[in-house]
């Protein structure tokens, strides 16, 4: 009902709005609409590319690679949660997942339709995440393996294809073009350093965290084994033969090396490979399982072959059956119980939530708070809010001189300083003074199941 009511309310707005002021009014008012609106899309978009990878696995090993494929993503936690946010996350990896699948569908049939569809997924997903790009080399790779196959090579597919992405992307991001004086810096922006937790790894740490910590957190070590296992195995149900194999690899590849060469680090920009990962796993799961329903089938008919020959057959399935199962349980059972859990918690209020609701209920209308980042006490309507990005980089002091009664500080951002104590000692000393010269009013801590989010730390201000 709640859907349906922010639905109708979504397609009653529409329209409506002839001034910026407008709308601008109406988000500040109370911007449920938009966001609830703008994670309806994007859970649209994740649920779109599970199909696509269906389709994908479909046309590369049959049905049945394909759905193993669509559950492995579907179940995915990192998918499940940062698809189902108003971010750019699930539109991109949907946009990679069609420029993949319309790839080695040329490489299958090479025709400009494919070729267009490729080129044009390009565009968008650049104009959704700009890294996302560059899996326009998965289209260039089934174009230049058509001439390893004996075919010439379409120069004027290649032209499309090229066009196609440039339109797609200036006619869905024409300011990057109108306006790129200002464009060009706020892209380079993103490449920043300085961000307490996310900084960049020193020499070629940076790509060897993406495989060796944020993959595992993302997928899990059996689903990992699994995916390198279907990564070589060969592909027959495919006319791309060989190719598929290198189409598939092209675009995961180089954007591992884009994301690592990054000045940054983030676990979620693992999300638009992860859709080659659970084919790659699902391809993993069938060599496996009938490597191991050989290998019992094989033992049984040494054994009965002169007894029951006519057994064979559901010995080899009942194997089949077995492996398959014991398999699915140690691939896919960790990342859903790990998106089960999430799915709970995130029906529950957060700490952030509870901290609006605590000042809500115990303090006074327009109290002044102090606060750093992601306290969730920007949506508050009750009190007056003085927010600066760190407590580390302030002082007390900073705080008394604007009235504020109290000061909040929240894991999301403190912790990120004391996970590297040898790098900011001095922001860490500034944290240890505020919680040394301030009274713990109350402290809001997350439960694994009952209580999603961040420690949230009230303290109150003191006058000297």
């Amino acid at each position: 009902n709640r859907v349906g009511s922010l639905v109708s309310r979504a397609c009653s707005a529409a329209g409506q709005f002839d001034q910026p002021a407008a709308l601008q009014a109406l988000l500040t008012s109370d911007p449920t609409l938009f966001y609830a609106t703008a994670r309806l899309l994007s859970i649209a978009w994740a649920v779109a590319t599970v199909a696509l990878v269906w389709l994908l696995g479909k046309r590369l090993g049959g049905h049945r690679l394909g759905l193993l494929a669509a559950l492995c993503l579907a179940v995915n936690p990192m998918h499940r949660e940062w698809t189902t946010w108003a971010r750019s996350d699930a539109p991109a990896a949907f946009f990679v997942t069609l420029g993949i699948y319309a790839a080695i569908r040329f490489a299958d049939h090479p025709s400009r339709r494919w070729a267009l569809i490729a080129g044009a997924a390009t565009g968008l997903a650049a104009s959704t995440k700009i890294t996302t790009g560059v899996v326009f080399v998965a289209w260039l790779v089934a174009w230049l393996t058509q001439r390893g196959r004996g075919r010439k090579l379409d120069f004027g597919a290649f032209a499309l294809a090229a066009l196609a992405a440039a339109v797609a992307f200036a006619l869905t991001s024409p300011y990057v073009l109108l306006d790129w004086p200002h464009a060009i810096p706020n892209l380079l922006f993103e490449n920043r350093g300085g961000h307490a937790g996310a900084e960049r790894l020193p020499g070629l740490q940076n790509w060897g965290w993406y495989v060796a910590v944020a993959l595992p957190g993302a997928v899990g070590w059996p689903a990992i084994l699994l995916a390198i296992v279907g990564l070589v195995t060969p592909r027959r149900s495919s006319s791309a033969g060989r190719g598929a194999s290198l189409i598939l690899l092209a675009f995961p590849l180089l954007y591992w090396l884009g994301i690592g060469a990054s000045n940054l680090r983030w676990d979620h920009w693992l999300v638009p490979a992860l859709p080659v990962v659970a084919l790659w796993s699902a391809q993993g799961v069938q060599a496996v399982t009938r490597a191991l329903a050989r290998a019992a089938a094989g033992r049984s008919n040494e054994h009965e072959i002169h007894l029951r020959p006519s057994g064979s057959g559901s010995k080899k399935r009942m194997a089949l059956s077995l492996s398959l199962a014991a398999l699915l349980l140690l691939t896919l059972g960790q990342p859903l119980f790990t998106s089960l859990r999430r799915a709970y918690q995130s029906a529950q209020p957060d700490t952030q939530i509870l901290a609006i609701r605590w000042f809500a209920e115990h303090v006074p209308a327009q109290t002044v708070v102090g606060s750093e980042w992601y306290t969730g006490l920007f949506w508050s309507a009750t009190i007056k809010l003085e927010e600066v990005p760190t407590l580390g980089r302030s002082t007390p002091e900073y705080f008394r001189e604007r009235g504020a009664r109290f000061v909040v500080g929240s894991s999301d951002i403190y912790d990120r300083f004391y996970a590297e104590p040898a790098r900011y000692a001095d922001v860490i000393a500034a944290y240890e003074r505020f919680w040394r010269e301030l009274p713990l009013v109350i402290e809001l801590k997350p439960d694994p199941w009952r209580r999603p989010g961040p420690t949230i730390r009230i303290l109150r201000v003191t006058r000297q």
